[in-house]
């Protein structure tokens, strides 16, 4: 996936990739640029469900036992 194939990389936007995680319901999270995307993926395709810019690098991404999705970030948390 990238800017050529994929609309979560609109021009303008990075194609690096900090972190990736799925979630207990099969959703795709993505640390990306200074943005974090939670992605449904259906027929071997990835649909975007929302965008949440200006987080900083996300860095890291866990899920845990009460199915809470927990980022770290460079800055803003």
């Amino acid at each position: 996936y990238n800017q050529s194939n994929s609309p979560l990389f609109r021009k303008g936007m990075t194609n690096f990739v900090q972190s990736l995680m799925i979630d207990h319901l099969g959703r795709l999270w993505m640390g990306y640029g200074k943005s974090l995307c939670v992605c449904e993926i259906k027929h071997g395709r990835i649909g975007n469900n929302k965008v949440f810019n200006n987080t900083g690098d996300i860095v890291a991404l866990a899920e845990d036992r009460q199915n809470r999705v927990w980022c770290g970030s460079s800055s803003n948390g």
